[in-house]
């Protein structure tokens, strides 16, 4: 008989900067910076396009491969824009 999947199962190991294992914690993290950002809107539109690219170059190749599935969690406050970019997909 398969074994039932546990929640644990699904997790992504975490490493933090002391290079140990541990546990992912969510609340830790601050939400109001903006460390990907380049300053400007434009230029923060023009990167995303080009990881947009980046990133569905990539998804053909694991859909192609049909062995692993990702999940991607989006996490934004109310009115962040979870819901267009789920909708919208990468261009």
């Amino acid at each position: 008989m398969a074994k039932k999947p546990e929640l644990d199962d699904f997790r992504v190991p975490f490493v933090d900067a002391d290079k140990k294992l541990k546990p992912f914690d969510l609340s830790a993290i601050d939400p109001s910076p903006k460390p990907f950002s380049l300053g400007s809107k434009n230029e923060d539109r023009d990167r995303l396009a080009a990881i947009g690219a980046q990133i569905d170059d990539l998804q053909e190749k694991l859909h192609a491969q049909r062995h692993r599935r990702v999940l991607l969690v989006s996490q934004g406050m109310d009115t962040s824009g979870k819901d267009g970019t789920v909708r919208a997909g990468i261009p």
